[in-house]
């Protein structure tokens, strides 16, 4: 490394100072980690170290250690409590490194004092997030100190010297801070798990959950939750990708109820629940490899999901669901932090002591705006509710004042409404026995007259015919011609088979999709392959015509004959003709297949 540029003390003449130190500290890379302090004082004081000219040290991952060096001067003045010696105090706001050592060198008097969260949370000097170092200065007395820092994690290096009335006051000011973001989150979080034991919403059920985890996330990034864990340092290492990752499967899943993409957005459904899955495979792998793949690992996976997420949440705005602006806005603040947060982590943006604040406080933001969202939906079902109630009772009047007049006009009005019903019920009954893209009689009137028929013709002991037909390559037709035409090919088939069954007891039907049944009481086997044969030769030379489009289409007709016996075969009949349909087809289509003369008389089941 280039030899050192000189830097001023940090001078401390002000019992209220707190001093960033990144501007008057010079550092040595440690490519081995080896060196011991007797090394670094063994060095000339150009030797090694290189000033650093930024104004906020961020280190990226390296597995280096590294060695930074400043000097300083107490120059405080004095007070009336005699005292020798001022206290001072070195922070670190930064609670997830693996490594920091701390030495003050004043002459040939020398203090170490070791933190790290590779240290059991009991070993601390202070039981607080950051790492703390006191020291003791003599009025106007100067001091070296060194920090030696080393980890698997990303190396942001906030470091900030303090007087104790300084260090006093801005812990009161964080633990304040802390406490109000954990207040928030609690409190919103216990107010949804109650409308969520209420209601029984799924989304609430998520938001919970993502509250907790995202909570989690930040106190960790805080080093406030070491203290639940003090012996676990394993757990230590890995806490805040757990919850990172936790977080990326509930903001998803959370996303998917609130936003309703199963309904909406089936494709996108699809993809927010394959990163869940990924997200969660993803988590058992955190035990088994480095803290530095970890950390890659969760700025891809809870990038590529955060991206994705406020994706779906725009395009929802865009198709006019209001409750997505509130997702977009609430979720998008949260999801901007965790990218701010992976970004800067990698050293993109040197901006990585502010991530843990701005993770906090845009969860926090999201809360409360989900909060006033939830209040916004409460109070308009209430409006809504109140409105009812008014219209309620304005209609309840009007029935009373129309009961008053139907009474007094009663025996008018009862006669008046018996036709009335009367004239419904028959529409209804033509209606529920009608093919409403046709006009023909439908499936549920053919099964109701088919066995009327087929019992009149056994105790008159007289045939009855079944013509079953279908239109050739109907599929291919819709295809090509679109379903408009598909339609029209249709209603033409109603209108040729209707032409073709003139008598009052014949039954034409449409049997589904482009299938159709003819039912002829009292008509022979020869005679029905007359009407059968008819209807082909109308269906062959009808000019199809849909607007611009022509087509030429055909039917297939099986037909079937029977002077029903003592035994209810009409169901054999039925399919007996489909046979002969299907024989049709498979022969050719744009034909009619008759039944056998050997078993026109009676059809037996067959075993």
């Amino acid at each position: 490394m280039a030899g050192v540029s000189a830097h001023a003390s940090v001078v401390l003449d002000n019992d209220s100072q707190s001093v960033n130190l990144s501007r008057y500290m010079s550092i040595l890379e440690d490519v081995s980690g080896e060196l011991t302090l007797p090394d670094i004082l063994a060095l000339n004081s150009n030797d090694g170290f290189t000033a650093i000219n930024d104004e906020h040290l961020q280190l990226g991952y390296s597995t280096s250690a590294f060695w930074l060096r400043f000097s300083v001067s107490n120059r405080l003045p004095a007070s009336d409590i005699s005292a020798l010696e001022d206290r001072f105090y070195l922070t670190l706001k930064y609670p997830l490194l693996d490594s920091v050592d701390f030495y003050r060198v004043a002459g040939d008097d020398i203090v170490q004092l070791k933190e790290g969260d590779m240290l059991p949370f009991h070993q601390r000097l202070f039981a607080v997030s950051d790492y703390v170092f006191p020291f003791s200065l003599a009025k106007h007395g100067s001091a070296t100190l060194f920090v030696r820092v080393a980890s698997s994690s990303s190396l942001p290096i906030p470091l900030r010297l303090q007087t104790e009335k300084a260090f006093v006051e801005n812990s009161s000011k964080e633990d304040m801070l802390n406490g109000i973001y954990v207040g928030i989150s609690v409190g919103l979080g216990v107010y949804n798990l109650i409308l969520f034991l209420i209601i029984r919403s799924r989304a609430h059920g998520f938001y919970v959950l993502m509250v907790f985890s995202i909570m989690m996330f930040n106190t960790g990034m805080a080093g406030l939750t070491y203290r639940f864990w003090p012996e676990s340092i394993q757990f230590q290492q890995m806490n805040i990708y757990l919850w990172s990752f936790t977080s990326a499967v509930l903001v998803p899943l959370f996303g998917m109820e609130f936003l309703k993409t199963k309904e909406s957005f089936p494709r996108f459904h699809s993809v927010l629940k394959l990163l869940v899955w990924a997200n969660l495979l993803v988590i058992p792998c955190l035990w088994w490899v480095s803290v530095a793949t970890a950390a890659k690992l969760t700025v891809v996976f809870t990038g590529v999901t955060a991206l994705s997420v406020i994706f779906v949440a725009i395009s929802r705005v865009f198709q006019g669901f209001t409750p997505a602006i509130y997702y977009t806005i609430g979720q998008g603040a949260v999801i901007g932090s965790v990218i701010f947060t992976a970004v800067t982590s990698q050293k993109v943006i040197p901006l990585y002591h502010l991530a843990p604040e701005v993770m906090k406080w845009c969860s926090a933001f999201e809360l409360m705006l989900f909060s006033i969202g939830l209040a916004g939906i409460v109070t308009t079902e209430r409006r809504l509710r109140e409105q009812a109630q008014r219209e309620s009772a304005k209609a309840q009047k009007a029935l009373l004042d129309s009961q008053i007049k139907r009474n007094e006009d009663l025996d008018v009005l009862v006669e008046q409404r018996t036709r009335e019903l009367e004239s419904l019920n028959l529409q209804l009954l033509r209606l529920s026995n009608q093919d409403e893209l046709t006009g023909m009689h439908n499936r549920r009137y053919l099964n109701e007259s088919l066995i009327k028929e087929y019992e009149q013709a056994r105790a008159n002991q007289k045939p009855i015919s079944i013509l079953m037909i279908d239109i050739d390559h109907f599929k291919l037709i819709n295809d090509h011609y679109g379903h408009q035409f598909g339609d029209f090919c249709l209603q033409a088939a109603g209108s040729i088979l209707h032409a073709n069954t003139h008598r009052p007891p014949d039954v034409c039907a449409r049997y589904g999709g482009e299938e159709f049944v003819v039912v002829l009481p009292d008509t022979s086997l020869k005679n029905a392959t007359i009407v059968a044969e008819k209807i082909r030769r109308n269906f062959e030379n009808y000019d199809f015509c849909f607007h611009e489009d022509h087509a030429q289409v055909s039917v297939s007709i099986g037909v079937c004959c029977e002077t029903p016996s003592p035994i209810d075969h009409h169901e054999l009949l039925l399919n007996r003709a489909d046979e002969l349909l299907y024989q049709a087809k498979s022969e050719g289509r744009n034909r009619v297949v008759v039944q056998p003369p050997e078993s026109g008389s009676q059809l037996m089941p067959v075993s």
